[in-house]
């Protein structure tokens, strides 16, 4: 098996692939293949009975070092079926990147999975702007009027260089809450992660004076993507929907830094669309693609 450096593993494309987040998420393991000057590399962990990739990131992944190529993902496939064998390994589940991520790559790897006998479970809406164009004029005239509106009465974009950790984790659990959803991380968890992945991990909110309107927490997943984690708001200044601004200031931000996409995240869960939350995507001037997961059972 090639060693980790010589797959370009500690340096990998996306920040979910690196091996000190894998780490931080519990006893993963990898299976590679090679071919000539190209490689592949597949790292999981495998929880009762069960292949997983990933185990909490937002997707796990086939990673190339030089071309990525069709042999390279049929090796792991079958790697991955012999081991399933030999642990007793009931399940294989596979989390893609949203299409958006590596649509070169996409366009042959999902039917390849699907031809080694996986069964696409779920296919999730995932939206992203991308940032080569302004971000205003991809908004809706509702959405635009709202930005004008905010910024004229005052509402602040910034980014949070030392969070209040006791606050901003109450303001995120609410606002999750007041929507019928939990936070997916504990507060000492989060701010752990900020903790570890300082370069990666950052808090950006709407401020209005010194009062907090809006917070998100986002990734750099690498020098082109920033995926929005959470976003908040306070109900009692919806009328002018801060988060709107929000979402204009860390694209303004991102783009600054060489970002060319901003990645929204899902409206969906395990396939079911939130109307409410892709309709607002959509407004904000997001394109929608897929984010599929596949599984393979075995008897």
């Amino acid at each position: 098996m090639p060693g980790l450096e010589s797959l370009n593993f500690l340096n990998s494309r996306y920040l979910f692939l690196t091996e000190p987040f894998l780490k931080q998420q519990g006893d993963f393991r990898l299976i590679s293949t090679s071919s000539g000057l190209s490689s592949a590399v597949f790292p999981f962990y495998t929880e009762a009975g069960r292949i997983l990739s990933p185990v909490k990131a937002p997707f796990g992944s086939f990673q190339f070092q030089n071309e990525p190529r069709p042999d390279l993902v049929t090796g792991i496939l079958t790697q991955l079926e012999t081991l399933a064998r030999k642990e007793k390994i009931h399940t294989i589940q596979i989390v893609l990147p949203p299409d958006c991520y590596q649509p070169e790559v996409n366009v042959w790897l999902q039917p390849l999975i699907v031809s080694a006998g996986y069964q696409i479970v779920w296919q999730d809406l995932n939206f992203h702007r991308e940032l080569t164009t302004s971000f205003e004029t991809g908004l809706h005239r509702s959405e635009r009027w709202k930005l004008r509106k905010s910024l004229q009465s005052g509402y602040e974009f910034r980014m949070i260089l030392k969070p209040d950790w006791e606050f901003a984790y109450r303001f995120l659990l609410d606002s999750r809450q007041r929507k019928g959803y939990q936070l997916s991380m504990e507060r000492d968890d989060l701010e752990r992660t900020f903790q570890l992945f300082p370069d990666a991990y950052r808090m950006s909110g709407v401020f209005i004076e010194d009062q907090c309107v809006a917070l998100a927490v986002s990734i750099q997943v690498n020098e082109e993507m920033e995926y929005v984690f959470y976003t908040a708001d306070d109900v009692k200044h919806r009328k002018l929907s801060p988060v709107v601004l929000l979402h204009y200031g860390l694209a303004n931000y991102c783009r600054e830094k060489g970002a060319r996409m901003l990645d929204l995240g899902t409206s969906s869960i395990k396939g079911v669309v939130n109307s409410g939350v892709a309709t607002f995507k959509r407004n904000l001037g997001a394109t929608a693609s897929l984010k599929s997961t596949f599984q393979r059972k075995f008897s």
